[in-house]
């Protein structure tokens, strides 16, 4: 509609970074990372559609998929669901998935899983877990 605003929110390759778990599945990461579009060329494929006025928003204290105790349950990955609740993991196979879970599961064990999540919250405060871009249809 003219006049409208149109949003997305969107994760930039960057962003990918900020989520822990994925810590534990270095190649299912780096694949989806490779499905993302960078912050300007998605600005400018607003542009190019014809909208104006096209902005992003990153906020920093937001959590995208599920609600932040949740997200930072250190078990969280182990359960079957609550990695539905992503699509992330479908871009790895099982042989990473298995490997990944044993590694979180060494790591809860030796209680390494604080540092991880610590260094990847330090992340997600600094750059977001998610972007908003927002743009005017300008069209008559």
């Amino acid at each position: 509609r003219p006049g409208g605003t149109y949003c997305m929110n969107h994760i930039t390759p960057e962003q990918v970074d900020t989520y822990w778990f994925l810590h534990y599945v270095p190649e299912c990461r780096e694949r989806w990372r490779a499905t993302l579009v960078g912050g300007q060329p998605l600005i400018d494929l607003y542009e190019g559609a014809g909208l104006t006025d096209v902005r992003r928003s990153t906020p920093l204290d937001y959590v995208l998929f599920r609600p932040m105790s949740t997200y930072l349950d250190e078990r969280g990955p182990l359960d079957p669901s609550w990695r539905k609740s992503t699509s992330m993991w479908a871009v790895g196979d099982e042989a990473e998935l298995e490997e990944g879970l044993k590694k979180l599961e060494a790591d809860i064990s030796s209680g390494a899983i604080k540092g991880v999540l610590n260094d990847y919250e330090a992340r997600r405060i600094e750059i977001g877990h998610t972007t908003f871009f927002y743009g005017v249809n300008g069209s008559p």
